[in-house]
């Protein structure tokens, strides 16, 4: 855990328990914020990732497969897939309930709203984005492209240019984790999300 504010806890039989700045979590763990939380993870090949509020995913929850980062459940994260020496891909997928995100060395953004439908932005690189729910072609995206992805509908046939982010982060539902952290709990040192940083429903344009 290389930044944390808020409500940031991992999930554990016992219910919710806080993370801290420089702590470590496992593979199959799951990740949860509050309505103020955020936090920053760094994987041992240098990647990142970014966990904004209202959202709930899991660190490879299949450890046999090291390429699996994240599995999504709902919420938004940002994703920054480091390439290997020598420039050589590294091969990296993030999992929603309808899609496959596929990464080589990238910057991309993933939104999933509580109808489990995905969206997917690429700030650098380019991603492959399949639909598992109907099969078919997968899409690949270039930097400033979005898609979103539904249940059981086939993807567009292109990708759009920057339209609708700011539409689909004010559908991604915030009640999801509130019966969860219906007991106050702060995560690391507290405040607020780092300034600058979109968020459902805020009007400002996407980092």
């Amino acid at each position: 855990v290389i930044a944390l504010q808020g409500q940031v806890s991992r999930l554990t039989d016992n219910g919710p328990w806080v993370l801290n700045l420089n702590g470590t979590i496992a593979p199959g763990t799951v990740i949860m914020t509050g309505p103020d939380g955020y936090a920053q993870f760094r994987v041992a090949d240098g990647s990142t990732f970014e966990v904004f509020q209202n959202t709930k995913t899991v660190f490879r929850r299949s450890p046999q497969n090291i390429s699996d980062i994240l599995d999504m459940i709902i919420g938004r994260i940002k994703v920054h897939v480091q390439k290997l020496p020598d420039n050589r891909p590294n091969h990296n997928r993030v999992h929603t309930p309808v899609a496959v995100i596929s990464v080589r060395g990238t910057i991309f953004d993933i939104v999933v709203g509580d109808d489990d439908s995905t969206y997917v932005s690429v700030d650098e690189g380019q991603v492959a984005v399949f639909n598992k729910t109907t099969g078919g072609e997968e899409r690949l995206l270039n930097p400033g492209e979005e898609i979103r992805v539904f249940p059981n509908v086939p993807l567009a046939k292109k990708a759009d240019k920057g339209t609708v982010f700011q539409a689909v982060l004010r559908s991604a539902r915030e009640a999801i984790l509130q019966a969860v952290y219906n007991t106050p709990r702060s995560g690391g040192s507290g405040g607020s999300v780092p300034t600058g940083t979109p968020l459902p429903g805020d009007s400002k344009g996407k980092n």
